[in-house]
């Protein structure tokens, strides 16, 4: 079960750290074209 359970996990781990990264790489793009205009 447990070897069932671990990719699956390490799957969801991905998924939100690309989430989060993403956000980041948006905000940041957001700021500097905040601060060029």
């Amino acid at each position: 079960m447990n070897e069932h359970k671990n990719p699956f996990r390490n799957f969801v781990f991905f998924i939100t750290a690309a989430t989060i990264a993403v956000v980041l790489l948006a905000f940041a793009t957001y700021l500097a074209i905040g601060a060029i205009l």
